[in-house]
């Protein structure tokens, strides 16, 4: 398995980025499902606290995944595709990098 972006596939580093993250995102919403139960108290204050700090690792990850992406390239899309569907995975795509970087920074203020 290639460790690097390849013109036809996302390489093992980018794909690692991406399990995480998600892996870390489901994790932020158990939590916040998990401390809207809770009455103040220690109990939630660490749940809390545990939320914070993977919301920054997010952030950390949501960076250098963009780094990687700058340096590596971008697998093409099917040119079978048809360009709306182009235009679509663009737009989701600057959408989806925009809402990792800006939710944590939301959550941490």
């Amino acid at each position: 398995m290639q460790i690097k972006n390849t013109a036809e596939k996302y390489g093992r580093v980018a794909q690692l980025f991406h399990w995480t993250i998600v892996v870390l995102i489901i994790t932020q919403f158990a939590l916040a499902m998990r401390a809207d139960d809770l009455p103040r108290g220690a109990a939630l204050l660490a749940i809390l606290t545990l939320h914070k700090s993977i919301g920054i690792t997010i952030l950390g990850l949501t960076i250098l995944r963009l780094v990687w992406r700058w340096v590596n390239p971008v697998p093409a899309m099917p040119s079978t595709a048809p360009r709306w569907q182009h235009l679509a995975a663009k737009i989701s795509h600057a959408a989806l990098y925009g809402l990792l970087l800006i939710m944590p920074l939301f959550g941490w203020m």
